[in-house]
């Protein structure tokens, strides 16, 4: 679906005061570091405005690549698209039906309830989980706040993310609005953080093997301080793009205690798409 598509699925009000204003349980705000006097209503281009019936689809990609000395570099790479039909919508609720191919793996397919500002995915049978995902397809609060009731260009505030989320630690971030349409309903956000911890991928997958010197050895990851950075746009809540990029130093430890020192960058990216 294009965007011409995607926006002819939106109303020019949104519909659901109360997925962009409430704080997530995983996320709390500092407060806004500058609000400017033009700002105008922040729901007009956070807060989803979908119908029953409206189709996103989706293209994403991540590349992680460890690289040091003594061992070889290791990329791993995922990539895939995704379909999501809304079912239903609520208040401070949004039900998808979602087609998933990750590249090189059978398809999926599967029911989520979006709740609390799109930090919270409950399944079909009301079992609910934090969304930890770094890019979503529509606005997400985990990492990007509560934010202020009004915005502008150059508006920005402050965030403690609470929990491990996708490809990052717990930790302080700045969000910043780089760019406003009042007319499209359009915002682009950048945000820049830092952390320290393990993500969610590395509780997934913590143990992998790299080659050293012509020998594969297994290896634990022991995660060092983040850094990361990024911008999505988003109209009328819903994501048109998102890149994010995350660096951090990183300890591979073998079986024997053989320490491997090197360093790791992750990025995502997520754009609406016109699939099939």
């Amino acid at each position: 679906m294009g965007r011409g598509s995607i926006l002819s699925s939106l109303g020019a009000v949104a519909m659901f005061v109360g997925m962009a204003g409430p704080a997530s349980a995983a996320g709390s705000a500092g407060g806004p570091v500058s609000t400017p006097a033009t700002a105008g209503s922040s729901g007009l281009y956070l807060t989803p405005a979908l119908r029953s019936g409206a189709r996103l689809d989706t293209i994403f990609s991540k590349a992680i690549a460890i690289t040091g000395a003594d061992f070889d570099p290791l990329v791993r790479r995922v990539s895939g698209t995704a379909s999501y039909e809304v079912t239903a919508v609520a208040p401070d609720a949004i039900t998808v039906r979602g087609d998933y191919l990750y590249d090189g793996r059978p398809g999926g397919t599967g029911t989520v309830t979006m709740r609390n500002s799109g930090a919270t995915d409950c399944d079909a049978r009301n079992r609910c989980t934090t969304n930890d995902s770094t890019s979503a397809p529509t606005f997400d609060s985990l990492l990007w706040g509560p934010v202020p009731g009004d915005i502008a260009v150059g508006s920005t505030w402050r965030l403690k993310v609470k929990t491990s989320w996708e490809i990052g630690p717990p930790g302080e971030e700045e969000v910043s609005v780089v760019r406003r349409d009042p007319g499209l309903g359009l915002v682009t956000l950048a945000r820049k953080g830092s952390g320290t911890g393990m993500s969610s991928d590395d509780a997934a997958l913590n143990t992998f093997t790299v080659v050293s010197h012509g020998r594969a050895v297994k290896v634990r990851l022991r995660p060092g301080a983040a850094t990361w950075h990024g911008r999505a746009t988003f109209i009328h809540g819903v994501t048109i793009a998102d890149e994010i990029m995350l660096t951090r130093s990183v300890e591979l430890v073998s079986d024997s205690g053989r320490v491997f020192r090197g360093n790791e960058r992750i990025y995502t990216l997520f754009t609406e798409a016109d699939l099939p």
